[in-house]
């Protein structure tokens, strides 16, 4: 039986994130998808970052800043500009496994249902990169240390028979103006 680090990395995900101060955004079925229209308080995408220990890269939001993590491979990605003392955030793990993505979304989203209280997946959709890759994009809520949040979750096919998870975790309010900077950001990633 496939054991998986996924939901163990969402629990310290939030956890760091909480630590953080770091707050997010309100994905629905309506504005999961990009849209070509964005409000002039929406931030662009910004540089190119490379996650050299991982062999990708993507373009990050205008002004957003990396930030290393306890107990996480990668650097989150983190809006400096909190308001109240939060920021929106995305983080990033990878996972050995040689199945599809559609075994991998089975076999973890199980155990996210059992391990947060009233979890539940809000929408799904399969994506593609610019690049090419495949990925699945799936937005759930769930209560987290207290907190109400939308994590959506980008699970791509990565080099190597390993998956790649992309998450942004937010509180459920301010996420409309950000859904579609955060598609656009994920359609850029690429794989070196």
């Amino acid at each position: 039986m496939f054991k998986s680090n996924f939901a163990t990395a969402m629990i310290l995900s939030a956890i760091a994130l909480m630590g953080l101060g770091l707050h997010g955004c309100n994905f629905t079925s309506s504005n999961f998808a990009p849209s070509s229209q964005t409000t002039s308080s929406t931030p662009s995408l910004g540089d190119r970052y490379a996650f050299k220990q991982g062999g990708f890269s993507l373009q990050i939001p205008k002004g957003w800043q990396p930030k290393a993590i306890a107990d996480l491979k990668y650097e989150a990605i983190v809006d400096p500009k909190a308001i109240a003392g939060f920021s929106n955030s995305i983080n990033f793990i990878d996972e050995a496994f040689s199945g599809s993505l559609a075994d991998y979304e089975s076999a973890n989203f199980q155990l996210a249902e059992k391990a947060f209280k009233n979890f539940k997946t809000i929408a799904r959709t399969e994506f593609k990169t610019d690049a090419g890759a495949s990925g699945i994009q799936i937005a759930t809520e769930s209560e987290q240390l207290g907190n109400r949040l939308r994590q959506v979750f980008f699970i791509v096919d990565a080099p190597q028979g390993t998956k790649l998870i992309v998450t942004y975790t937010c509180l459920a309010k301010d996420g409309d103006r950000f859904a579609p900077l955060f598609v656009a950001s994920l359609k850029s990633l690429q794989f070196n």
